[in-house]
């Protein structure tokens, strides 16, 4: 049955011209995770604007209010709430807080490796489908609340190429999360070459995107406002992507295989 099943999934991989999803080395996850960055950066409109971040900042810091998520003339997809940005451990578990009844969570990661020998994570980024934050754990240690919900089995936790970010969650806080859905595996699954974040966004929301901080040293601090920015794409639009996947993998009869391929991951 293994060998059989093998077989199957080797010619599912091939029919939408696609190989090699599944546990790849370190090295091999840190270059597709930058790869997947190419033309990838912030959108210009009004609802992404931080407070400039500072070594002893402390709280949630809001941006100016929100004039409207719009990018030429298209609605985009994403909270319609600004991004927060938080460095303080009370603010971090009052925000896990008034999220806990969600059962659909975007996450992504920042680390280093093209500037640190021993990589980590230096941001946590988080979206519901009303709000965004950016979390600094540098000051704040192990987020334990929001840990419990990454493992919550009712939670799905959205990721784009998901490889990486899971290394660095079990490395760096023992967390293993257990319901995911990965937008890269999806879009090859849906038979999409260009399966990069800019290029999905730009497929299905019109929003073409501009090279910025692709190599950014996210272990500096302070971090720079428009540094913040870019890590707030990340998980700003990605809900609303898995949402456009997911209907097309339905379309194609192929949400069984994506199942598959995501709980190799787990």
């Amino acid at each position: 049955h293994a060998l059989r099943d093998a077989r199957l999934l080797r010619r599912r991989r091939l029919r939408v011209g696609w190989l090699g999803i599944g546990r790849s080395t370190h090295a091999a996850a840190v270059r597709r995770k930058e790869g997947a960055r190419l033309g990838r950066t912030v959108v210009r409109h009004e609802s992404l604007h931080f407070a400039e971040a500072s070594p002893r900042g402390k709280g949630g810091r809001r941006p100016r209010p929100d004039a409207g998520a719009t990018f030429s003339g298209i609605r985009v997809t994403g909270p319609a709430t600004p991004p927060l940005y938080l460095d303080d451990a009370d603010a971090v578990e009052r925000f896990v807080d008034s999220i806990a009844r969600e059962r659909l969570l975007a996450v992504d990661t920042e680390g280093a490796s093209f500037h640190r020998f021993h990589d980590r994570i230096y941001l946590l980024q988080l979206s519901t489908r009303q709000h965004t934050a950016v979390i600094d754990p540098l000051p704040i240690g192990t987020p334990t609340a929001l840990g419990r919900m990454l493992e919550d089995a009712k939670v799905k936790i959205v990721f784009h190429d998901a490889d990486y970010d899971l290394r660095l969650l079990a490395q760096d806080y023992g967390w293993h999360v257990r319901n995911i859905f990965d937008t890269r595996i999806a879009a090859q699954l849906a038979g999409i070459r260009a399966f990069g974040l800019a290029a999905l966004l730009e497929r299905f929301f019109g929003m073409k995107l501009e090279k910025k901080h692709q190599r950014a040293d996210w272990s500096m601090r302070p971090l720079t406002a428009d540094m913040l920015e870019y890590a707030a794409q990340d998980t700003h639009f990605l809900l609303g992507l898995r949402d456009r996947l997911a209907d097309e993998l339905e379309r194609l009869g192929r949400t069984s295989w994506a199942r598959e391929e995501f709980a190799r991951l787990e």
